[in-house]
C-alpha cells in the first residue's frame, strides 16, 4: 500500500485561522507553497506550472482533478492511484460528485465555482464511509488552476488521524458540512 499523508486529527479548528495554520501537516503545506510560487500575480496557476512534478511525491496516489470543460461541466480528470483503489475505480471523465444527492452536489460544485471564481484555494473537512461501516475523517486542500482553456481545481486528500490498517474501499460519501471548509484569503498568501 502506498504511504498514506497522514494529518493531524487534533489540529484547532480552521474558522478562525490563517489558512496554512488550518492545514493538517508539511505536506499540506508544502503543496499550498508550490502552488502559491506558481502563481503570477493573482492569476491562476497553470496546472504544469506547479502539478504533477513539483507537488511532494507522497501525495500523487491521493491527487484528484475535477475539470471544468468548456461547456461548464465538471468532470474527473487524473486521479491518483489510491483514490482509485479506494473508490474501486477510475472516474476520469466521469461527472464530479456524479453519485452523490442532487442538493450535496449543487452546494459542493458551488465550492469548486467559487474557488475558480476567486482564484483562491480551500480546505474542507468531512467523513468517507468504507466497506468496513468504518468512517475515515478525510481533509481535502483544494487548489484552483487553469489548462489552456479550461479550469481544473486540484485535490490533495489527506487521511486525518489514523488509516484503515487493511485494505477497505470506499462506500459512501459519509459526511460533507458547510462549517469544516476553510477558505484562503489574499492576505494568507504573503510569503
Amino acid at each position: 500500500m502506498a504511504s498514506q499523508p497522514f494529518g493531524d486529527a487534533t489540529a484547532p479548528e480552521p474558522s478562525r485561522l490563517r489558512f496554512i495554520d488550518a492545514l493538517p501537516g508539511q505536506l499540506a503545506r508544502d503543496c499550498l507553497s508550490v502552488w502559491r510560487d506558481a502563481r503570477q500575480g493573482d492569476a491562476l496557476p497553470a496546472l504544469w506550472d506547479f502539478a504533477p512534478h513539483r507537488l511532494p511525491p507522497a501525495i500523487l496516489p491521493w491527487l484528484l482533478i475535477h475539470r471544468q470543460r468548456t461547456d461548464g461541466a465538471f468532470v474527473y480528470g487524473l486521479a491518483g492511484d489510491e483514490l482509485i483503489r479506494w473508490f474501486g475505480e477510475n472516474p476520469k471523465g466521469k461527472p464530479v460528485l456524479g453519485d452523490v444527492d442532487a442538493a450535496e452536489r449543487e452546494q459542493r460544485l458551488a465550492l469548486v465555482r467559487q474557488s475558480l471564481a476567486t482564484r483562491m484555494p480551500f480546505w474542507f473537512r468531512g467523513t468517507l464511509l468504507l466497506d468496513n461501516h468504518e468512517h475515515v475523517q478525510i481533509g481535502r486542500l483544494c487548489l484552483p488552476a487553469r489548462d489552456n482553456a479550461e479550469h481544473v481545481l486540484v485535490l490533495v486528500y489527506f487521511v486525518l488521524g489514523e488509516a484503515p490498517r487493511q485494505r477497505v474501499r470506499v462506500i459512501g460519501d459519509g459526511s460533507f458540512e458547510a462549517n469544516q471548509v476553510n477558505w484562503c484569503r489574499a492576505s494568507d498568501l504573503a510569503a
